[in-house]
């Protein structure tokens, strides 16, 4: 019918967008395909040829074998068996060629199964495809299965894809959905979502309708290797297709969408769930309120936290995850009273709900608080983890309190606690570069490996320190420990060697930082050029110009003002006026009092600041750009610039410093002989605009 055909098309696109970005085929992770050997018809008697296996065994044996070999089946049903017994058992049977026929092999396979003993289930499966009959469907999903429950997600897609299966009309289809729903639930496992998805797919090619587990399984499987897209796209299809695929399903397209911070979606699914008259349970609202949490959107998860009160009876995982949305945005006082309501209702405090407390008020800037949450631990009965820890040191380390960071990790070995990598991290964040390099060595002496967290708090307390050599030791030294340095890595390093002038070395590590793949910001270009222009090289500041060009990036006032001294120095001023406007940095001189003359006020700036100002506003001044209300006749008659630089009383010893330096670059940089200064007023500088027009070949024109 129509609809049949509409339904196939729909299931086959919806297969093509999700296997864009999986393989092209399965098949290519694997070796040679496997064929299980036929049986040799051969070799039985043409009487014997269409009788059961397991008869012809029997027919054989003395009755005495015989009532031994069903005492021994009989043993591999028997659940309450310890599975040593059932191993060796399995074991005798397959020596003595006791199993025969596909029931005997697949109830030895389940039971192998259930034991995670993979490698003797696909055995027996080798050994009835070798001895005859062929396995049927039944037999083919236990052995598929098997492997699914050891975790053995490339032998299951081995067997689902190149083992023999039977397509006998007598075949039940409910065995090839257990074999293909043990397949996708195997690569869900091993966070394969793409594999699962193209096993999905192939199994409605082969015409295999897919069931609520199947659903089910592929959108656990999208959920654990953070595809909530192709989990919701699945979720839509089973409700299309009036496919039922419960709180199970629902709870992990919910966990997909929360790992994602997709909270919209997440509120999406939980209507449609509530609308099909079903009722989610604790593992949905909470990760429905995680997803609203991760977007920091604590009010709607504070909403959701009132719609589950009326839903179900709420338990601490709810009121966690209220917790941490609330901690994650910074909302403590919201997070404590939470934590409050927990009394309320009679539900103890674990220790998620006390560290997200001390989390709370760590982020809120009470670092106080958040020691007397670390201390009050006892009173619930709980003892403190590595977690409680770091949470506490980063809320000393925010409040910049070093020693009380220092005493808390002191005192984990007291409380027989091992600091992790993160108890590092934060305590390094606290304190100054000696003491950070010496926690990166009680790290290694206590066998805890530094992390990038670890390594870049170190670089930056060298950064902040003025210690670049040291920066770049650690630097060097995160290669070493196998640690691949991150954005935050470099510009620390670059931002080290900016203050200590070494420019060589700044334009090394933004090469090198290119050469990694890794995108440069624009606090990564910003140092490498104030390093450059501490040594004059204008010419690499010009090509970090050009490169940011390129990449797009917009320069910040920092860059802004380093490129225009820059071109100034190689002459090029208009450029230099454009890279001041794209900065925010543009100083356009106001009409002063006296007819005739232009005002640009630089009381207060230091030198390099008012030199550039200066500079653009001689070069705002040339072009006749005083104000938007300016025109040719109007700007014509400007014909003096007047910087105020001010007479000195609030410097050092009260002497004037600004302006005879500002005064010796206008005439000896800049060539301006005719600048001098105010008579009568030490304050100010004053500038012709006809002379400097015409060194400059300007006319005057309006905006």
């Amino acid at each position: 019918s129509s609809s049949r055909v509409r339904t196939h098309f729909h299931l086959h696109h919806l297969c093509f967008l999700l296997c864009t970005q999986a393989m092209r085929s399965t098949r290519k992770l694997f070796a040679a395909p496997w064929r299980p050997p036929r049986p040799e018809q051969s070799q039985r008697s043409p009487r014997h040829r269409d009788q059961d296996p397991a008869s012809m065994l029997a027919s054989r044996l003395p009755p005495a074998s015989e009532a031994a070999r069903r005492r021994l089946v009989e043993c591999l049903r028997d659940r309450s068996s310890p599975g040593d017994d059932i191993v060796a058992t399995i074991n005798e049977l397959r020596q003595r060629r006791l199993l025969a026929g596909c029931r005997d092999i697949t109830s030895a396979i389940r039971t192998l199964g259930s034991r995670r003993e993979w490698q003797l289930a696909v055995g027996l499966f080798e050994d009835l495809c070798r001895q005859g009959p062929l396995p049927d469907s039944i037999c083919h999903a236990a052995v598929v299965g098997a492997c699914q429950r050891a975790a053995q997600w490339h032998m299951t897609l081995y067997l689902l894809h190149h083992a023999w299966r039977p397509s006998n009309a007598g075949d039940s289809d409910c065995a090839s959905i257990a074999a293909f729903s043990a397949a996708i639930s195997a690569c869900g496992q091993a966070s394969q979502w793409a594999l699962a998805v193209q096993c999905f797919a192939e199994m409605h090619s082969s015409g295999i309708v897919a069931n609520e587990v199947c659903f089910g399984a592929v959108i656990n499987a999208c959920a654990r290797g953070s595809n909530p897209g192709g989990a919701m796209l699945l979720l839509d299809e089973s409700t299309r297709r009036n496919v039922d695929v419960g709180v199970v399903g629902i709870g992990a397209a919910l966990s997909a969408c929360a790992k994602a911070s997709w909270w919209q979606q997440s509120l999406h699914v939980l209507d449609v769930f509530r609308r099909s008259g079903a009722k989610p349970d604790a593992i949905c609202f909470s990760s429905a309120i995680s997803a609203c949490g991760g977007a920091q959107m604590w009010p709607r998860a504070l909403c959701l936290l009132r719609a589950a009160d009326h839903a179900l009876a709420l338990d601490v995982g709810v009121y966690n995850a209220a917790m941490a949305a609330c901690e994650r945005a910074e909302q403590w006082a919201h997070a404590l009273e939470l934590f409050g309501e927990l009394h309320g209702r009679a539900l103890a405090p674990d220790l998620i709900s006390c560290n997200i407390a001390v989390s709370a008020c760590g982020r809120g800037g009470h670092w106080a608080a958040a020691l007397n949450w670390l201390h009050s631990a006892s009173r619930f009965k709980l003892r403190v983890d590595a977690v409680s820890c770091a949470s506490a040191i980063s809320a000393c380390s925010r409040a910049e309190e070093w020693r009380f960071a220092l005493r808390i990790l002191d005192n984990m070995h007291v409380h027989k606690l091992r600091p992790n990598a993160t108890c590092y991290g934060a305590a390094i964040a606290a304190v100054d570069w000696l003491v950070a390099l010496q926690l990166l060595v009680d790290m290694q002496s206590s066998s805890v490996a530094p992390t990038l967290v670890c390594y870049n708090a170190a670089i930056t307390s060298c950064e902040k320190a003025h210690s670049w050599q040291h920066g770049l030791c650690l630097f060097s030294s995160m290669r070493l420990a196998a640690v691949q340095p991150s954005t935050i890595s470099f510009n620390a390093s670059i931002s080290g060697c900016e203050k200590a002038s070494e420019w060589v070395q700044s334009l090394r590590l933004l090469g090198e930082m290119q050469r990694t793949m890794l995108q440069p910001t624009i606090v990564s270009y910003s140092a490498a050029m104030t390093a450059c222009a501490r040594a004059a090289r204008w010419e690499q500041i010009l090509a970090l110009l050009e490169g940011m060009r390129r990449q797009g990036i917009e320069p910040d006032q920092e860059a802004s003002r380093v490129s225009a001294l820059a071109l100034c120095a190689a002459g090029k001023l208009a450029e230099a006026l454009s890279v001041l406007r794209e900065g925010g940095l543009s100083f356009r001189p106001r009409p002063g009092s006296v007819l005739g003359s232009l005002v640009l006020d630089l009381h207060g700036l230091p030198l390099e600041m008012a030199t550039l100002a200066a500079h653009s506003a001689l070069v705002e001044a040339a072009l006749c750009i005083a104000g938007p209300e300016s025109d040719v006749a109007a700007a014509s008659r400007k014909d003096e610039l007047i910087l105020i630089v001010g007479r000195g009383l609030h410097s050092d010893g009260g002497q004037a410093v600004l302006g005879p330096l500002l005064l010796e670059i206008l005439q000896q940089d800049w060539g301006l002989k005719e600048a001098s200064i105010v008579h009568g007023n030490a304050g100010r500088l004053s500038i012709p605009l006809g002379a400097l027009r015409l060194r400059w070949g300007l006319e005057p024109r309006s905006l």
